[in-house]
Parts: C-alpha cells; sequence; structure tokens
C-alpha cells in the first residue's frame, strides 16, 4: 500500500501536478520509512521554492509595468509643460497661424473680443473676413485693420437674429482658404442685466438669442469646417507639396 501511494506521488511528480501542505500529512509521513519521507521531503521544498519564484516573478513583472506607467505619464507632463512654457515665453510662430489657411473668419468682429481678434490674427499673417450687422463699424474697423496690418479685410454684413443669412455668407466665402472660425457673436436679452420673466417681448427674444448665441455656431461651423477639414487631409497635404516642388522647379 505504502509503494503504491509512493509510486503515485513519484507519477504525479513526474506529470506536473502541484502539491499542497495537505498532501504531506504527519501522520501518513510516520507510517512511511525513511527513504519515502525524504522524497515526499523533496517534492514539498521543491513545490514551495517553484512558488516562491512565480510570486518573485509575479511582484517584478508589476513592478516593472508600473515604472514603465509613470514613464509614460512623465512624458504626457513633460510634453506640456514645453508647450506651455515654450508658448509663455515665446508665443506661438506666426508661421502656425499661416500654415492653417490665409483667412481668419470672425463673427461679431467690430466690438469688444472679436475686434480684438481680428486685430491679432491680421498681425499673425492672416487676412480677415469680419461678420456683424452694422454696415458702418464694418467699414471703419476693416479700415483700422488693413492701415494697421496691412491685411486684407472682408467685411459681410448680416443679422444673425435671421435665418434666412447662411447662403448669403457662403457666397461671400466662396474661393477664401479660411484657417481660423471665431464663433464670438452674442447677445444678452436687454442691455443691462434683468429677471428672465422682466424681459420685455419675451418670446421674441428668446428667439433672438437662440438664433444668435446657437444656431449661428453650428450654422457657422457648417459652412467653414468641410474645407478645412478636407485641406488637412493626405490628399492635399500631397498636393500641396507637389505644388511647391513644381514652383521650385519652375
Amino acid at each position: 500500500m505504502a509503494g503504491r501511494e509512493s509510486m503515485q506521488v513519484g507519477v504525479r511528480a513526474q506529470d506536473g501536478f502541484p502539491f499542497s501542505a495537505e498532501c504531506f500529512g504527519l501522520h501518513e509521513m510516520l507510517q512511511l520509512s525513511p527513504r519515502q519521507s525524504h522524497h515526499r521531503l523533496l517534492l514539498l521544498f521543491k513545490v514551495v521554492s517553484d512558488t516562491e519564484a512565480m510570486e518573485t516573478l509575479l511582484e517584478d513583472a508589476f513592478v516593472l509595468f508600473g515604472i514603465f506607467t509613470i514613464f509614460i505619464f512623465f512624458l504626457k507632463v513633460a510634453k506640456c509643460l514645453r508647450y506651455f512654457v515654450l508658448t509663455k515665453w515665446f508665443g506661438v510662430p506666426n508661421s502656425f497661424f499661416s500654415s492653417l489657411g490665409e483667412w481668419a473668419v470672425i463673427t461679431g468682429g467690430t466690438d469688444g473680443i472679436g475686434k480684438a481678434y481680428a486685430f491679432e490674427f491680421a498681425k499673425r499673417g492672416l487676412n480677415i473676413v469680419l461678420i456683424s450687422r452694422t454696415k458702418e463699424k464694418l467699414i471703419k474697423v476693416a479700415d483700422e485693420i488693413e492701415q494697421a496690418t496691412g491685411r486684407k479685410v472682408k467685411a459681410v454684413q448680416v443679422n444673425f437674429t435671421k435665418r434666412d443669412i447662411y447662403e448669403h455668407i457662403e457666397e461671400n466665402l466662396k474661393g477664401l482658404e479660411i484657417g481660423v472660425l471665431v464663433n464670438n457673436v452674442g447677445m444678452l436679452q436687454t442691455p443691462n442685466p434683468c429677471r428672465f420673466l422682466e424681459m420685455t417681448d419675451i418670446d421674441e427674444t428668446i428667439d433672438d438669442m437662440i438664433a444668435v448665441n446657437m444656431v449661428s455656431v453650428a450654422k457657422m461651423t457648417q459652412l467653414v469646417l468641410p474645407k478645412m477639414k478636407q485641406r488637412s487631409s493626405p490628399q492635399s497635404e500631397k498636393a500641396k507639396a507637389n505644388s511647391a516642388n513644381k514652383q521650385l522647379h519652375l
């Protein structure tokens, strides 16, 4: 009986079956001969050492994975810091804006933030399309930008409270290589802040606010974005490179 059990243990060891401490009970150990007991102890030590080696290997693998993850994280942080530090100290180069396209389209560009955007993009080498509702302001700001920067300015007069203006805008944007769109136009319910229910002509005011503050953003993006995407395609980049090479040869 003991010989058969010893044979089974040997077969299990050769087949690679795992052993646990429960396989080697003290009562059974005492019933075995010294040689069999020694054989079982060797098997037990081998299983324990193999388990410890596997645990060590797994620990090392997790440590290496953690180091690799932290390294990738710090690379991304360093990249972000490099971008912010360089742009803060040296600013974005003008070539970046001109590489996007020749024109910048700015809605509500005759006052405040929109006007400031127009001047800054013109200083960085872009031509400007101003879209606003007041013709006198458009002419005045366009002249100021042209005289200050020497860039071209195109003025488009529309009222963004209307819904039928976008075909007119599209006609005026045809053939322009637009690199930047600034959806700046907006309106408040009244010149001075007031409670919602205190608005005059509340139904008309709500419709106007939706048309100016929300519809204009979606519609202007719909007009401009497809051409931007088309120019950024690999085929377009290849065509630009071929054109540049031809000009060099000429």
